[in-house]
């Protein structure tokens, strides 16, 4: 059975638009993560030569961007259209690449949150390392 993902675009670009799981429509849902991830990963490497932190509103500005772009694509629309985009919810064009790659790539799309919690996750792991070795010698010690 196919998978269908709609957008309810009726509003901004007159039309819903309902896409399935076709070899197609997942290579390109596949090739635009891939994009972000690059775009993400580019990103990051140039503030690591610079020894920056990524701001997390840069994270954002290019997850929004590449969203927009790889939804433009599945539904192959044309500049105009594309711009229009820009007067839709942020929201649900990002639910609906969101689940587009969720049902068709089985992958989770990068959020800015996912990214400050694992970036809080880290520095809680460096603050409060997990020492294995006092545990070990508590346990051994003579109670002498």
């Amino acid at each position: 059975m196919a998978i269908k993902v709609t957008f309810n675009a009726q509003k901004v670009l007159g039309q819903d638009f309902t896409i399935i799981d076709t070899m197609s429509n997942v290579q390109k849902a596949a090739k635009g993560y891939e994009k972000l991830l690059d775009a993400i990963d580019e990103l990051e490497q140039k503030n690591a030569k610079k020894s920056e932190i990524t701001p997390l509103y840069e994270y954002g500005n290019l997850i929004n961007e590449y969203t927009v772009k790889n939804v433009a694509s599945l539904l192959g629309l044309n500049k105009a259209q594309t711009k229009k985009l820009e007067n839709m919810s942020r929201s649900e064009i990002a639910e609906f690449y969101a689940e587009v790659v969720e049902k068709f790539c089985q992958m989770t799309v990068p959020s800015v949150k996912a990214m400050n919690d694992y970036r809080q996750a880290l520095i809680q792991a460096n603050l409060n390392p997990a020492n294995d070795e006092t545990s070990e010698d508590e346990g051994t010690k003579d109670p002498k």
